[in-house]
Protein backbone atom coordinates (compact mmCIF):
# COMPACT_ATOMS: atom_id res chain seq x y z
CA UNK A 1 0.00 0.00 0.00
CA UNK A 2 1.21 3.35 -0.68
CA UNK A 3 1.39 6.21 1.73
CA UNK A 4 -0.32 8.77 1.29
CA UNK A 5 0.30 12.77 0.82
CA UNK A 6 -0.65 13.37 4.39
CA UNK A 7 1.29 10.35 5.61
CA UNK A 8 4.68 11.68 3.52
CA UNK A 9 4.35 15.38 4.88
CA UNK A 10 3.84 13.72 8.33
CA UNK A 11 7.13 11.42 8.24
CA UNK A 12 8.74 14.05 6.52
CA UNK A 13 8.09 16.42 10.12
CA UNK A 14 9.06 13.83 12.13
CA UNK A 15 12.66 13.51 10.18
CA UNK A 16 13.41 16.86 10.52
CA UNK A 17 12.54 16.91 14.41
CA UNK A 18 15.23 15.02 14.92
CA UNK A 19 17.73 17.32 13.45
CA UNK A 20 19.15 19.11 16.25
CA UNK A 21 17.83 22.74 16.81
CA UNK A 22 21.03 24.80 15.42
CA UNK A 23 21.38 22.46 12.19
CA UNK A 24 19.72 25.45 9.73
CA UNK A 25 22.07 27.56 11.38
CA UNK A 26 24.67 25.23 10.33
CA UNK A 27 23.33 24.55 7.03
CA UNK A 28 23.32 28.55 6.59
CA UNK A 29 26.65 28.81 7.55
CA UNK A 30 27.90 26.29 5.15
CA UNK A 31 26.10 27.92 2.37
CA UNK A 32 27.39 31.39 2.41
CA UNK A 33 30.85 29.90 3.39
CA UNK A 34 30.67 27.78 0.45
CA UNK A 35 29.95 30.51 -2.07
CA UNK A 36 32.99 32.68 -0.94
CA UNK A 37 35.01 29.02 -0.97
CA UNK A 38 33.70 28.64 -4.77
CA UNK A 39 34.38 32.56 -5.37
CA UNK A 40 37.79 32.03 -4.75
CA UNK A 41 38.15 29.10 -7.23
CA UNK A 42 36.56 31.22 -10.13
CA UNK A 43 38.50 33.26 -12.60
CA UNK A 44 39.77 36.84 -11.26
CA UNK A 45 41.11 39.36 -13.10
CA UNK A 46 44.98 40.58 -13.29
CA UNK A 47 47.43 40.54 -10.21
CA UNK A 48 47.14 44.05 -8.02
CA UNK A 49 50.43 43.06 -6.42
CA UNK A 50 53.96 41.70 -8.10
CA UNK A 51 53.40 38.52 -6.07
CA UNK A 52 52.80 34.71 -6.15
CA UNK A 53 51.07 32.39 -4.59
CA UNK A 54 52.36 31.25 -1.30
CA UNK A 55 50.48 28.09 -1.25
CA UNK A 56 49.50 24.99 -4.10
CA UNK A 57 46.76 22.93 -4.56
CA UNK A 58 42.71 24.00 -4.99
CA UNK A 59 43.00 26.48 -1.68
CA UNK A 60 45.60 28.32 -3.01
CA UNK A 61 43.98 31.63 -3.48
CA UNK A 62 43.41 31.48 0.25
CA UNK A 63 47.30 31.83 0.74
CA UNK A 64 47.28 35.44 0.36
CA UNK A 65 49.08 37.53 2.88
CA UNK A 66 48.95 36.17 6.39
CA UNK A 67 48.03 32.93 5.10
CA UNK A 68 51.68 32.70 3.83
CA UNK A 69 52.57 33.62 6.76
CA UNK A 70 50.73 31.10 8.67
CA UNK A 71 52.17 28.59 6.23
CA UNK A 72 55.56 29.45 6.88
CA UNK A 73 54.84 28.76 10.42
CA UNK A 74 53.01 25.42 10.01
CA UNK A 75 56.57 24.85 8.08
CA UNK A 76 59.41 25.92 10.28
CA UNK A 77 57.34 26.15 13.36
CA UNK A 78 59.00 29.07 15.39
CA UNK A 79 62.71 29.11 15.52
CA UNK A 80 65.80 31.21 15.61
CA UNK A 81 66.22 31.26 11.99
CA UNK A 82 62.90 32.20 11.04
CA UNK A 83 61.75 36.06 10.22
CA UNK A 84 61.15 36.80 13.68
CA UNK A 85 58.01 38.93 11.92
CA UNK A 86 56.30 35.26 11.82
CA UNK A 87 56.59 35.59 16.09
CA UNK A 88 53.39 37.59 15.61
CA UNK A 89 51.64 34.83 13.96
CA UNK A 90 50.20 33.06 16.95
CA UNK A 91 50.57 28.95 17.45
CA UNK A 92 46.42 28.02 17.83
CA UNK A 93 45.73 27.56 13.94
CA UNK A 94 49.30 26.34 12.25
CA UNK A 95 49.79 23.77 15.25
CA UNK A 96 46.04 22.25 15.10
CA UNK A 97 47.24 21.72 11.51
CA UNK A 98 50.22 20.44 12.61
CA UNK A 99 48.07 17.65 13.97
CA UNK A 100 45.25 17.31 11.44
CA UNK A 101 48.52 16.39 9.15
CA UNK A 102 49.72 13.78 11.62
CA UNK A 103 46.18 12.43 11.16
CA UNK A 104 45.29 12.64 7.54
CA UNK A 105 48.71 13.20 6.10
CA UNK A 106 47.34 12.60 2.06
CA UNK A 107 45.56 15.89 2.45
CA UNK A 108 47.69 19.74 2.01
CA UNK A 109 48.24 21.49 4.82
CA UNK A 110 46.40 24.41 2.37
CA UNK A 111 43.24 22.04 2.29
CA UNK A 112 43.37 21.19 6.24
CA UNK A 113 43.57 24.90 7.05
CA UNK A 114 40.54 25.72 4.87
CA UNK A 115 38.15 22.63 5.73
CA UNK A 116 39.35 23.37 9.83
CA UNK A 117 38.09 26.58 9.67
CA UNK A 118 35.36 25.62 7.95
CA UNK A 119 34.70 23.12 10.67
CA UNK A 120 35.66 25.76 13.24
CA UNK A 121 33.34 28.50 11.80
CA UNK A 122 30.23 25.96 11.50
CA UNK A 123 30.53 24.80 15.07
CA UNK A 124 31.17 28.37 16.75
CA UNK A 125 27.57 29.30 14.54
CA UNK A 126 26.25 26.41 16.51
CA UNK A 127 27.33 28.03 19.90
CA UNK A 128 25.61 31.17 18.56
CA UNK A 129 22.34 30.01 17.43
CA UNK A 130 22.25 28.04 21.39
CA UNK A 131 23.40 31.31 23.10
CA UNK A 132 20.05 32.99 21.69
CA UNK A 133 18.11 29.75 22.02
CA UNK A 134 14.92 30.78 22.97
CA UNK A 135 14.38 33.72 19.94
CA UNK A 136 12.53 32.54 16.84
CA UNK A 137 14.41 30.47 14.73
CA UNK A 138 13.74 33.04 11.64
CA UNK A 139 15.64 35.83 14.42
CA UNK A 140 18.21 33.35 14.99
CA UNK A 141 19.08 32.69 11.41
CA UNK A 142 19.03 36.44 10.71
CA UNK A 143 21.66 36.94 13.43
CA UNK A 144 23.74 33.76 12.12
CA UNK A 145 23.08 35.43 8.30
CA UNK A 146 24.73 38.48 9.41
CA UNK A 147 27.76 37.35 11.38
CA UNK A 148 29.51 35.31 7.98
CA UNK A 149 27.99 38.29 6.23
CA UNK A 150 29.61 41.20 7.79
CA UNK A 151 32.29 42.58 5.49
CA UNK A 152 35.27 40.63 5.12
CA UNK A 153 33.84 37.61 6.67
CA UNK A 154 35.46 35.58 3.90
CA UNK A 155 38.37 35.38 6.23
CA UNK A 156 36.33 32.59 7.84
CA UNK A 157 37.28 30.33 5.22
CA UNK A 158 40.60 31.32 4.32
CA UNK A 159 44.28 30.29 5.53
CA UNK A 160 43.32 32.78 8.18
CA UNK A 161 42.77 32.08 12.29
CA UNK A 162 39.73 34.44 12.42
CA UNK A 163 37.01 31.13 12.68
CA UNK A 164 39.12 29.44 15.63
CA UNK A 165 38.64 32.70 17.77
CA UNK A 166 35.31 33.25 16.58
CA UNK A 167 35.09 29.62 17.81
CA UNK A 168 36.55 30.56 21.01
CA UNK A 169 34.53 33.54 21.85
CA UNK A 170 31.30 31.84 20.82
CA UNK A 171 31.61 28.92 23.38
CA UNK A 172 32.60 31.99 26.15
CA UNK A 173 29.41 33.59 24.94
CA UNK A 174 27.49 30.03 25.44
CA UNK A 175 29.00 29.71 28.93
CA UNK A 176 27.93 33.30 30.08
CA UNK A 177 24.35 32.83 28.50
CA UNK A 178 24.17 29.10 30.20
CA UNK A 179 25.89 30.66 33.63
CA UNK A 180 28.49 27.76 33.41
CA UNK A 181 31.88 29.45 34.16
CA UNK A 182 34.16 26.46 32.96
CA UNK A 183 32.47 26.24 29.74
CA UNK A 184 32.89 30.59 29.47
CA UNK A 185 36.76 29.93 31.07
CA UNK A 186 37.79 27.34 27.88
CA UNK A 187 36.47 29.31 25.80
CA UNK A 188 38.50 32.20 27.26
CA UNK A 189 41.61 29.85 26.95
CA UNK A 190 40.91 28.57 23.54
CA UNK A 191 40.62 32.27 22.59
CA UNK A 192 43.54 33.42 23.80
CA UNK A 193 45.93 30.88 22.23
CA UNK A 194 44.75 31.93 19.08
CA UNK A 195 44.48 35.93 19.77
CA UNK A 196 45.81 37.72 22.51
CA UNK A 197 42.90 39.87 23.07
CA UNK A 198 40.78 36.44 23.99
CA UNK A 199 42.04 36.83 27.50
CA UNK A 200 39.51 39.64 27.90
CA UNK A 201 36.84 37.53 27.96
CA UNK A 202 37.35 36.68 31.16
CA UNK A 203 35.60 39.81 32.08
CA UNK A 204 32.68 38.20 32.21
CA UNK A 205 33.90 35.24 33.82
CA UNK A 206 34.55 37.08 36.61
CA UNK A 207 31.21 38.41 36.87
CA UNK A 208 29.68 34.78 36.94
CA UNK A 209 31.93 34.14 40.24
CA UNK A 210 30.81 36.97 41.72
CA UNK A 211 27.41 36.12 41.21
CA UNK A 212 27.93 32.53 41.92
CA UNK A 213 30.71 32.56 44.94
CA UNK A 214 31.35 29.35 45.05
CA UNK A 215 34.99 28.28 46.39
CA UNK A 216 35.05 25.29 43.38
CA UNK A 217 34.73 27.96 40.96
CA UNK A 218 37.89 29.30 41.52
CA UNK A 219 39.80 26.79 39.24
CA UNK A 220 37.48 28.04 36.23
CA UNK A 221 39.79 30.92 36.25
CA UNK A 222 43.19 29.57 36.43
CA UNK A 223 41.76 27.69 32.89
CA UNK A 224 40.83 31.10 31.34
CA UNK A 225 44.35 32.05 31.94
CA UNK A 226 45.88 28.84 30.70
CA UNK A 227 45.75 29.95 26.90
CA UNK A 228 47.77 33.08 28.15
CA UNK A 229 49.97 30.67 29.91
CA UNK A 230 50.49 28.29 26.68
CA UNK A 231 51.81 31.27 24.51
CA UNK A 232 54.31 32.61 26.99
CA UNK A 233 55.41 28.78 27.43
CA UNK A 234 55.51 28.11 23.54
CA UNK A 235 57.48 31.15 22.75
CA UNK A 236 59.99 30.37 25.58
CA UNK A 237 60.63 26.87 24.35
CA UNK A 238 60.61 27.60 20.58
CA UNK A 239 62.52 31.16 20.46
CA UNK A 240 63.90 31.52 24.16
CA UNK A 241 61.39 34.35 24.70
CA UNK A 242 58.27 34.42 26.37
CA UNK A 243 56.74 37.75 25.11
CA UNK A 244 58.41 37.53 21.17
CA UNK A 245 54.74 38.03 19.84
CA UNK A 246 54.97 41.20 21.81
CA UNK A 247 58.23 41.92 20.31
CA UNK A 248 57.19 41.14 16.83
CA UNK A 249 54.37 43.79 16.78
CA UNK A 250 57.26 46.48 16.56
CA UNK A 251 58.25 44.89 13.51
CA UNK A 252 55.01 46.00 11.55
CA UNK A 253 54.69 49.48 9.78
CA UNK A 254 51.02 50.11 9.94
CA UNK A 255 51.20 49.13 13.84
CA UNK A 256 50.36 52.47 16.10
CA UNK A 257 53.16 50.19 18.48
CA UNK A 258 55.53 50.73 15.61
CA UNK A 259 54.18 54.18 14.63
CA UNK A 260 53.87 55.56 17.22
CA UNK A 261 50.15 56.75 18.13
CA UNK A 262 50.86 60.31 16.77
CA UNK A 263 51.80 59.38 13.46
CA UNK A 264 48.99 56.31 13.58
CA UNK A 265 46.26 58.77 14.54
CA UNK A 266 47.45 60.88 11.24
CA UNK A 267 47.17 57.70 9.33
CA UNK A 268 44.10 56.95 10.58
CA UNK A 269 42.56 60.68 9.55
CA UNK A 270 44.06 60.26 6.36
CA UNK A 271 42.92 56.91 5.63
CA UNK A 272 38.90 57.36 7.21
CA UNK A 273 38.44 60.29 4.62
CA UNK A 274 40.36 58.73 1.56
CA UNK A 275 43.16 61.23 2.10
CA UNK A 276 45.90 60.52 -0.36
CA UNK A 277 47.11 56.81 -0.77
CA UNK A 278 44.53 55.89 1.30
CA UNK A 279 42.72 52.30 0.51
CA UNK A 280 39.17 51.29 0.34
CA UNK A 281 39.32 48.41 2.34
CA UNK A 282 40.76 50.42 5.11
CA UNK A 283 38.67 53.16 4.95
CA UNK A 284 35.72 50.98 5.65
CA UNK A 285 37.51 48.75 8.56
CA UNK A 286 38.19 52.08 10.31
CA UNK A 287 34.58 53.47 9.70
CA UNK A 288 33.03 50.22 10.84
CA UNK A 289 34.67 50.58 14.28
CA UNK A 290 33.03 54.33 14.42
CA UNK A 291 29.46 51.99 13.64
CA UNK A 292 30.76 49.26 16.25
CA UNK A 293 32.00 52.07 18.83
CA UNK A 294 28.00 53.40 18.93
CA UNK A 295 27.45 50.19 18.94
CA UNK A 296 28.40 49.25 22.21
CA UNK A 297 26.84 52.28 23.74
CA UNK A 298 24.28 51.03 22.70
CA UNK A 299 24.64 47.46 24.40
CA UNK A 300 25.95 48.82 27.69
CA UNK A 301 22.76 50.62 28.72
CA UNK A 302 19.87 47.82 26.99
CA UNK A 303 21.84 44.82 26.77
CA UNK A 304 23.90 42.36 29.71
CA UNK A 305 26.43 44.32 31.02
CA UNK A 306 28.83 41.88 31.62
CA UNK A 307 29.26 41.15 28.11
CA UNK A 308 28.93 44.49 27.15
CA UNK A 309 31.50 45.80 28.92
CA UNK A 310 33.73 42.23 27.39
CA UNK A 311 33.18 43.87 23.70
CA UNK A 312 33.68 47.30 24.82
CA UNK A 313 37.62 46.34 26.37
CA UNK A 314 38.17 43.97 22.97
CA UNK A 315 37.36 46.70 20.88
CA UNK A 316 39.52 49.14 22.82
CA UNK A 317 41.96 46.44 22.94
CA UNK A 318 42.08 46.19 19.05
CA UNK A 319 42.61 49.87 18.03
CA UNK A 320 45.20 50.27 20.70
CA UNK A 321 47.43 47.01 19.46
CA UNK A 322 46.25 46.38 16.02
CA UNK A 323 47.23 47.34 12.62
CA UNK A 324 44.91 49.88 11.30
CA UNK A 325 44.97 48.41 7.64
CA UNK A 326 43.67 45.44 9.05
CA UNK A 327 40.75 47.04 11.05
CA UNK A 328 37.77 45.56 8.87
CA UNK A 329 39.12 42.27 9.55
CA UNK A 330 39.62 42.77 13.27
CA UNK A 331 35.96 43.99 13.67
CA UNK A 332 34.58 40.92 12.47
CA UNK A 333 35.10 38.56 14.98
CA UNK A 334 33.95 40.96 18.01
CA UNK A 335 30.56 38.45 18.54
CA UNK A 336 29.79 40.42 22.16
CA UNK A 337 29.39 43.58 19.99
CA UNK A 338 27.48 41.79 16.77
CA UNK A 339 25.26 39.38 19.04
CA UNK A 340 24.10 42.19 21.53
CA UNK A 341 23.43 44.89 18.80
CA UNK A 342 21.19 42.55 17.16
CA UNK A 343 19.56 41.33 20.46
CA UNK A 344 18.60 45.16 21.34
CA UNK A 345 17.95 45.86 17.90
CA UNK A 346 15.19 42.84 16.99
CA UNK A 347 12.42 44.36 18.86
CA UNK A 348 11.98 46.66 16.20
CA UNK A 349 10.24 45.88 12.71
CA UNK A 350 12.51 48.60 11.17
CA UNK A 351 15.38 47.38 12.40
CA UNK A 352 15.22 44.16 11.70
CA UNK A 353 14.89 45.30 7.95
CA UNK A 354 17.70 46.85 8.28
CA UNK A 355 19.76 44.26 9.42
CA UNK A 356 18.14 42.31 6.24
CA UNK A 357 19.36 45.22 4.42
CA UNK A 358 22.97 45.15 5.92
CA UNK A 359 23.21 41.30 5.13
CA UNK A 360 23.04 41.48 1.58
CA UNK A 361 25.23 44.35 1.52
CA UNK A 362 27.38 43.25 3.62
CA UNK A 363 27.40 39.72 1.28
CA UNK A 364 27.97 41.98 -1.86
CA UNK A 365 31.11 43.20 -0.57
CA UNK A 366 32.23 40.54 1.40
CA UNK A 367 32.35 38.85 -2.04
CA UNK A 368 33.91 41.97 -3.78
CA UNK A 369 36.36 41.83 -1.49
CA UNK A 370 37.27 38.18 -2.31
CA UNK A 371 38.17 39.19 -5.85
CA UNK A 372 40.51 41.49 -4.45
CA UNK A 373 42.39 39.47 -1.93
CA UNK A 374 42.55 36.96 -4.71
CA UNK A 375 43.96 39.58 -7.15
CA UNK A 376 46.73 40.51 -4.05
CA UNK A 377 44.75 42.96 -3.06
CA UNK A 378 44.63 44.29 0.36
CA UNK A 379 41.61 44.16 2.05
CA UNK A 380 42.94 43.54 5.83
Amino acid sequence: MVASGPAVAKRRLSLLALLPEWAPSVVLTLLIIGVYNVDSLLPHGPLLQGEVTRGAGLFHNWMHWDGGWYLLVYKQWYSTTTFQRADNFLPLFPGLIRLLHTIVPFLSPETLGVGLNVGAISAAMAFVDRSVADWPRSQRLMLIALLVTLPSAFFYTAFYTEALFTLGASIAVYGVVRDSPWITAFGAAFATYDRVIGVFLVIPLLFLLVRHRRLSDVGALALALCGLAALFATYAVSVHDPLAFVHAQGLWPDHPYAMGYNAAAAAIGNELFLGHGSDLASAAGLWECVLVAGLILLTLFYWRKDLAITGAVMFLATIVTGGYHSQLRYQLVLLPVWIGAVTVARRWRWARWAIVAAIFAGLALTLHLVDSFVRWGWVG
